[in-house]
């Protein structure tokens, strides 16, 4: 194996809560004062501004003249604004599924404003150019605004509004942000072809939104003696789509049955030949390994017992796959540049945690990206969302949607004091402040929406739906990794659909990075029975009881996918 280039520790960045962010794609910041002159200041002849109201538009001018990646004005800094500066430097290296579409600026801002920002491109702009504004983040390059191609001469006259010429040479970038960002480029997504794979529980229906190239049911598991125990599967795919079954090697009960396997060469050669036997008996395209636990002392075995299996398999033209965690910093059993060379596909496992996913994912897959090639690299998706107390957890959606939609008469505290005309107080027990909750809202950190409990139950619920999905769909673009696989792609499992973004990603070869608003995280209220709710929003509300009987209130909560009510009933003496 070669020796890695020596590992740089990435400045570390602010918390993601607190880092400047757009306030959505094309969302319009301009309001032009009547009697402010809409023509930009030329400054030195290298950086143009507009100041409308508080919104704040800068152009590099020295590279609409036709400046590159090596401008003689690179590391200069420049006051474009008060309070505001800007200094061009050479782009930081980038990972394979980006191109530099423009210069990198790092930008200091006394205080946090809106702006609207145009970056001159450096590139012939194509129909089917794909570009985005980037930050480097902690090491990591994150789209952070979407992009709006047009003339500069447009973008000084009328700002960052649609354009009939979105193609061709001498064309700027411009895009709407919350705060002046602390670095900015604008970045071209390679388009590639991707590889979608589905999971399924063996049994289970594939669900009707999938559209996978590889399915593989966990049909099987190895035995002490080497063999391979389970039945196959029927699945209901085109004969376009590979059938490659999962052996589950990775739980309590199969985890020490693999490396005792591994450790024993007879055992080894009895199961590469158990597997072939399977795979051309009945007739599957090849085979999916989730062998992820194995021991770190077993690492030359593991890479002996899958060179053998390549090899085998490889006579009769089947694929293998392994279904195995990210690289880390920990000994583990897995020689990356090896098996990068003899599987077909590594499908790299998520970490559990949100937070400690964006921690540690970005740069597990960057190393992995180093030893196998990308186009091999297949990014795990878990559609279940999280629950994390002592241990993070999966959690059925549907199931998280009961606990948060949760409801509780706090006042009175005598339900015999519910009358006529009283007021009762009624809480979203999950979401209220007062109850030691947190309410639903977007975690920037896990890059999801999410809620705590209070009280002795204290747990955080983190979402898995489109929203955050999307995210995780980034890093294919940006490392250029194969595609992805779903680990329950199901019909039957309680989980969010995340199919419409995966199928958007294989299409269009980008997906679009949202974040639900406020408002559509906001608890309501209803009262179909009666009675007067007032604002009827909000993690409590205030009920006036009418007259006497049992009344339904209903709390309605959503993660900004799907609303799910739940009802509670209050009798009225």
């Amino acid at each position: 194996m070669r020796d890695k280039p020596p590992r740089e520790e990435p400045p570390r960045r602010p918390l993601r809560r607190d880092l400047p962010r757009p306030e959505g794609p094309f969302e319009r910041l301009l309001k032009q004062r009547p009697e402010r002159d809409p023509a930009p200041i030329i400054i030195g002849g290298t950086i143009a501004f507009l100041a409308i109201v508080i919104v704040l538009v800068f152009v590099f001018s020295s590279l609409l003249s036709g400046g590159d990646d090596n401008s003689s004005d690179s590391g200069q800094t420049i006051q474009v604004a008060d309070g505001v500066s800007g200094r061009l430097i050479a782009m930081p290296g980038l990972p394979p599924g980006l191109a530099a579409a423009s210069q990198y600026i790092e930008f200091e801002a006394e205080e946090a404003i809106p702006v609207t920002i145009a970056l001159p491109l450096t590139i012939n702009v194509s129909s089917d150019a794909v570009l985005g504004f980037y930050s480097l983040l902690d090491g990591r390059w994150e789209r952070i605004a979407e992009s709006q191609v047009m003339p500069s001469q447009e973008f000084a006259s009328q700002g960052c509004l649609s354009s009939e010429t979105t193609t061709g040479r001498g064309l700027v970038s411009c895009g709407n942000f919350a705060a002046v960002p602390v670095n900015l480029a604008v970045l071209q997504v390679l388009a590639q072809t991707y590889t979608v794979a589905a999971s399924l529980p063996s049994g289970a229906t594939l669900h009707a939104d999938a559209r996978p190239n590889i399915v593989s049911p966990r049909d099987f598991s190895p035995a002490p003696d080497g063999s391979v125990v389970g039945n196959a599967s029927t699945v209901n795919t085109s004969d376009s789509v590979q059938h490659m079954p999962t052996i589950v090697g990775s739980s309590v009960d199969t985890a020490g049955i693999v490396d005792d396997i591994l450790a024993d060469e007879t055992l080894r050669a009895v199961h590469v030949q158990e597997i072939v036997a399977l795979v051309e008996d009945e007739g599957f395209d090849g085979i999916d390994l989730e062998y992820s636990a194995v021991d770190a002392d077993l690492n030359g075995q593991f890479t002996a017992f899958v060179s053998s299996l390549t090899d085998a398999l490889g006579q009769s033209g089947h694929r293998l796959s392994l279904t195995l965690p990210p690289p880390s910093d920990q000994r583990s059993a897995y020689d990356w540049e090896q098996l990068g060379v003899l599987a077909d596909y590594i499908k790299v496992l998520p970490i559990a945690d949100p937070i400690s996913y964006w921690d540690n994912m970005p740069d597990g897959i960057a190393r992995l990206t180093e030893d196998v090639p990308p186009q091999k690299i297949l990014l795990v998706i878990n559609p279940f969302s999280i629950e994390t107390r002592e241990v993070a957890r999966a959690i059925g959606y549907q199931s998280a949607m009961v606990l948060a939609s949760r409801a509780v008469v706090r006042e009175p505290d005598n339900p015999d004091e519910i009358v006529p005309g009283a007021t009762v107080l009624i809480v979203a027990e999950s979401l209220d402040e007062d109850e030691g909750a947190s309410p639903m809202a977007w975690d920037e950190n896990a890059a999801a929406v999410a809620f705590t409990i209070g009280g002795t139950d204290r747990r955080r619920i983190y979402f898995e739906n489109s929203y955050s999905v999307g995210f995780k769909l980034e890093l294919v673009q940006a490392y250029g990794l194969g595609g992805v696989a779903v680990s329950d792609a199901s019909a039957e499992s309680d989980v969010a659909n995340v199919w419409g973004r995966i199928n958007e990603l294989v299409i269009t070869s980008t997906v679009s990075l949202n974040r639900p608003s406020e408002t559509m995280l906001m608890p309501l209220w209803q009262a179909p029975g009666g009675g007067d709710l007032g604002a009827a929003s909000g993690t409590n509300a205030t009920w006036i009881a009418p007259s006497n009987g049992t009344y339904p209130i209903i709390l309605i909560v959503s993660d900004g996918d799907r609303r799910f009510g739940q009802e509670i009933s209050v009798v009225v003496n």
